[in-house]
């Protein structure tokens, strides 16, 4: 079995303590204002697909695009 797919106590608290939930939240509701994402997509989403997510709102941000 791959270590990758294993997820363990000590890892899921490992994790927590790492984790910047400020800054974690702060880039969910910037995804949830940017792409009208409901609060149930945003927790549906895996932490690759918010980070993909922030790549495009920092690609459209920097190409000057604006919100109405």
């Amino acid at each position: 079995m791959s270590w990758l797919g294993r997820t363990t106590a000590k890892c899921v608290s490992f994790v927590w303590v790492l984790t910047d939930w400020d800054g974690f939240s702060q880039a969910a509701a910037d995804l949830a204002w940017w792409f009208n994402f409901s609060p149930a997509d945003i927790e549906e989403m895996s932490l690759e697909e918010l980070m993909e997510w922030q790549k495009q709102a920092n690609r459209q941000l920097k190409a000057k695009y604006s919100k109405f």
